[in-house]
């Protein structure tokens, strides 16, 4: 009698198994046959409302701290945020555009050293062994031109004990100290910073990945000269010994947008 019942079991348990995988692959069959059919719809109707709405410009246009920019939109990385409601929001749309209206971020992708465009495929590898670089410019008012309320600021959280390790990397003249990222005492963070004159210039962060056991990703902080502005830039590691050639190079290529 129980081995009689053993078996219905693991006939009933395979039975459910089988009646589970048949449905899981009839439900992928059933998604891609809607997608066979709906995906060529979709296409067909974002390509007749292009239409109507008249050639896509060139460029994107907008206000930085009430300097005009134009940037071909090759270089635009998604969309530029504007004043208004944020990309979150539904009215995020409606929002004011063009070369009268006021950029909150003006985010920018190219490949480093040629400063070309990014392909989309190139662009979601930036954290996987991009050689590309992401560039974000926002307006900040009351920007100073020594940013070491910022260093101060992003160092924070870091223990005094690890402060006091603070030395000068000569290879790439820049002050380094090992900390730990803000707001996050669990995960650790390289920070580099230039100093002219006694002013901290640019300010650096590199995380850390502890699965891949190695720093992943690097931000610089800089003003942008003579408008009231801040550049981040995210690029590899491995193109931190470039960090002058580079930071130079993006801020030559911004203000050489400026609608004239």
């Amino acid at each position: 009698m129980n081995i009689n019942r053993t078996v219905i079991l693991r006939w009933l348990a395979r039975s459910f198994l089988i009646f589970w995988q048949s449905l899981r692959v009839g439900l992928v069959i059933l998604v891609l046959v809607v997608l066979y059919y709906l995906v060529p719809l979709l296409v067909k109707s974002f390509s007749v409302e292009e239409k109507s709405r008249g050639p896509v410009p060139t460029t994107v246009c907008g206000r930085l701290s009430g300097i005009t920019f134009e940037v071909p939109r090759d270089y635009v990385f998604f969309w530029a945020e504007y004043e208004g409601a944020s990309s979150w929001e539904p009215d995020f749309i409606s929002n004011k555009k063009g070369c009268d209206a006021n950029f909150v971020t003006l985010p920018l992708t190219m490949s480093w050293p040629e400063m070309k465009p990014r392909s989309t495929a190139d662009i979601f590898r930036v954290e996987n062994g991009s050689k590309g670089i992401s560039v974000s410019i926002s307006p900040e008012q009351r920007l100073d031109a020594d940013m070491r309320p910022f260093l101060k600021w992003l160092l924070s959280d870091t223990p005094a004990q690890r402060l006091e390790s603070e030395v000068f990397v000569e290879s790439l003249k820049l002050h380094f100290v090992e900390g730990v990222e803000r707001g996050s005492s669990d995960s650790l963070s390289a920070y580099y910073w230039e100093e002219q004159a006694g002013l901290v210039s640019k300010v650096f962060e590199c995380r850390w990945s502890p699965v891949r056991n190695e720093y992943y990703l690097c931000e610089v902080y800089f003003p942008l000269p003579g408008v009231n502005a801040l550049v981040d830039i995210r690029f590899p590691p491995e193109n931190m010994k470039d960090w002058s050639l580079m930071t130079e190079a993006v801020q030559g290529f911004i203000l050489s947008n400026i609608k004239r």
